[in-house]
C-alpha cells in the first residue's frame, strides 16, 4: 500500500466551535494526504475572518496561505496565495476562486446524506404537507422579519428559530423541521454579488419550496425552476400573495418541487470540493517565486496596530524564560 504524503496544516481566525477535521476542504485533503494539524502549518495555512491572528513569514520559504470566508467579506491585513470567497470575480485573477457558501454543505463522503450529490441529483418526489411555511433564523434582520410578518397575516408561518419564535422553543434539527413544511422563507443576511449560502440548498434538499431572497447567482448556481426568486416581485405584498396562490395549486407546487435542483440535473463541476482541493494541490506544487510578495506580507503584518508591541513582549518573555532555565540548569549541575 502506497503511503500518502504528509501535509502540515493549520487554521487561523475561524468561527467559534470550528472543527478543522469536519471542514469540507480538510475532508477532501485527508483523502490525498496524511494531515498533521499544527499550531502553525509548515505546508498549508487556512485563514478566515473571525479573528485577528497574524502569522508572519519566516525566511524565504513559507506555507501556502489560503483565505476562506463564508461571509460576504473580503480579505484584509495579509496577502494570500489563494482566495475562496463569494464574489464572482476579482482583480486577483486566478488567485481568486468563487466558492459560494452552499458548496461547503454538499456531502461528498456519505451517499446516504440528503446533501450528497446522489440525493440532490436523484428523483424528486412531491408530497402534500400539512404545514405551510417555516422561518428559522437567529439574526434579527429587518427585511426578512418584515416578510415573515406580512406572509403570516395571510397564513400562519411557524418561526422555529430564536428570532420571533412562536412554536415554544427553537427546533433541534433544522433539516428535519424544514422537511415538514411546504415552503421555507430563505432570505440571505445580505445582498452581495455571488453570496449564496446554505439558506437555499437546505430547503431544496428537504423538498420544501424556497422563497429565496439573495444574489442573482442563486439562479445560475441552481435551477431557477426549483424555487421562488423573491426579487422577481416588485413588493413583499406581491410576493406574499404569489406564495399563497401557489399553495392553493397542487399542480404548481408539484412542478416546482420535482424540478431538478441543478440546471440539466448536473452538478456544476466548478463548485465541487475536489475542484477546490485540486487548485490547492496545484499551488502547493508550484515553486515559491514571488519573494517580493512574501516580504510585503511581513511589512503589512508589522504595520498592524499592536503587533509590534505584542512581538516585543513575547521576545522579552522568551528571554526571561531562557535565563531562568539557564539558572536552573546551573543549580542542577552543582
Amino acid at each position: 500500500m502506497t503511503s500518502r504524503p504528509e501535509l502540515s496544516v493549520s487554521f487561523h481566525n475561524f468561527w467559534p466551535g470550528f472543527d478543522p477535521k469536519r471542514f469540507f476542504l480538510t475532508r477532501e485533503l485527508m483523502r490525498r494526504f496524511d494531515i498533521r494539524f499544527d499550531l502553525f502549518g509548515r505546508d498549508l495555512q487556512f485563514f478566515s475572518v473571525f479573528g485577528k491572528e497574524l502569522v508572519p513569514a519566516k525566511g524565504r520559504e513559507r506555507a501556502l496561505r489560503v483565505w476562506f470566508s463564508g461571509e460576504a467579506a473580503e480579505p484584509s491585513r495579509m496577502i494570500y496565495d489563494l482566495h475562496f470567497g463569494s464574489l464572482p470575480e476579482s482583480l486577483l485573477g486566478r488567485r481568486w476562486v468563487r466558492c459560494p457558501v452552499w458548496s461547503s454543505s454538499v456531502d461528498w463522503w456519505d451517499a446516504t446524506s440528503p446533501y450528497s450529490p446522489e440525493k440532490l441529483l436523484g428523483d424528486r418526489r412531491f408530497e402534500q404537507r400539512d404545514k405551510f411555511c417555516n422561518f428559522i433564523y437567529s439574526n434579527r434582520t429587518s427585511f426578512r422579519t418584515e416578510f415573515f410578518d406580512m406572509l403570516g397575516r395571510r397564513r400562519r408561518v411557524d418561526s422555529c428559530g430564536r428570532v420571533l419564535n412562536n412554536i415554544g422553543a427553537p427546533c433541534a434539527d433544522k433539516f428535519e423541521t424544514v422537511s415538514a413544511y411546504q415552503f421555507t422563507i430563505a432570505f440571505e443576511n445580505a445582498l452581495s454579488p455571488g453570496y449564496v449560502t446554505e439558506k437555499l440548498i437546505d430547503p431544496l434538499a428537504a423538498r420544501s419550496i424556497p422563497i429565496y431572497w439573495g444574489a442573482s447567482e442563486g439562479r445560475s448556481d441552481f435551477n431557477p425552476e426549483a424555487f421562488i426568486f423573491a426579487r422577481d416581485f416588485e413588493t413583499f405584498d406581491d410576493l406574499a400573495d404569489h406564495v399563497v396562490r401557489l399553495s392553493e395549486s397542487r399542480e404548481e407546487m408539484e412542478r416546482i418541487v420535482t424540478a431538478p435542483v441543478f440546471r440539466d440535473n448536473r452538478f456544476p463541476d466548478q463548485f465541487a470540493t475536489s475542484h477546490y482541493v485540486d487548485l490547492i494541490v496545484e499551488a502547493l506544487s508550484a515553486p515559491q517565486t514571488t519573494i517580493e510578495r512574501h516580504l510585503l506580507n511581513d511589512t503589512l503584518i508589522a504595520d498592524q496596530p499592536g503587533y509590534a508591541r505584542k512581538g516585543k513582549r513575547l521576545e522579552r518573555f522568551g528571554k526571561r524564560v531562557r535565563k531562568r532555565l539557564a539558572r536552573l540548569s546551573g543549580l542542577g549541575s552543582r
